[in-house]
């Protein structure tokens, strides 16, 4: 053959060869533990693929929301509270016992700042 030519049209033995080549195998009618474990795991990722999506649609409307307060500043213990009901138990957990701690330090402070505030009285 030259160069830049086109093979030529095959002819009806080699078009047999080439169909023949070409449809399902009878044998493969079976679908193999492989092929559902791998679509299950497609699946799986799909379904956390749709839960990521919601959440980012969740948290992009907070923000939305957050930011359209016009300046007014809100306390955002509202905010969180009003929206736990989806936060896993475990950041709730942690939540209160961070507000637990800061209540605790914001006391410490305040005495610490009247035991100061009364020795400084005491000295003048």
């Amino acid at each position: 053959m030259k160069k830049g030519r086109l093979p030529g049209r095959p002819n009806r033995k080699g078009r047999m060869a080439i169909f023949g080549a070409l449809s399902p195998m009878q044998a493969q009618s079976e679908v193999t533990d492989e092929a559902k474990a791998s679509v299950m795991g497609l699946l799986k990722m799909a379904q956390e693929i749709e839960e990521l999506r919601a959440q980012i649609r969740h948290m992009d409307h907070r923000i939305q929301r957050a930011k359209n307060t016009d300046g007014k500043r809100q306390p955002t213990r509202n905010l969180e509270d009003a929206e736990d009901d989806d936060a896993p138990d475990e950041n709730k957990d942690l939540r209160k016992e961070v507000q637990r701690q800061q209540r605790e330090l914001n006391t410490l402070r305040k005495r610490w700042a009247d035991e100061k505030g009364g020795r400084e009285k005491k000295m003048l």
